[in-house]
């Protein structure tokens, strides 16, 4: 997916994204470092299945126990 840098002010960034260039708010950290406005930007998002899975068990996890405190 591509962006484009719409606009940068102060320590925000507006891109817009895809083709119906949907407007998001990002931190300016988050761009590469040479990156301004009218730069353009490939997007790739993955699915992290590890640290999903992962997240998820804690997640249970702490549900469970809070469970068994409050029926004591």
């Amino acid at each position: 997916m591509k962006a484009v840098v719409d606009s940068i002010s102060g320590a925000t960034a507006i891109l817009l994204v895809g083709p119906k260039e949907l407007k998001v708010e990002i931190p300016k950290i988050l761009l590469p470092k040479y990156a301004k406005e009218g730069t353009w930007l490939i997007l790739d998002l993955k699915i992290d299945k590890e640290e999903t899975a992962s997240r998820y068990e804690a997640n249970k996890s702490l549900l469970e126990r809070i469970k068994k405190r409050n029926q004591q």
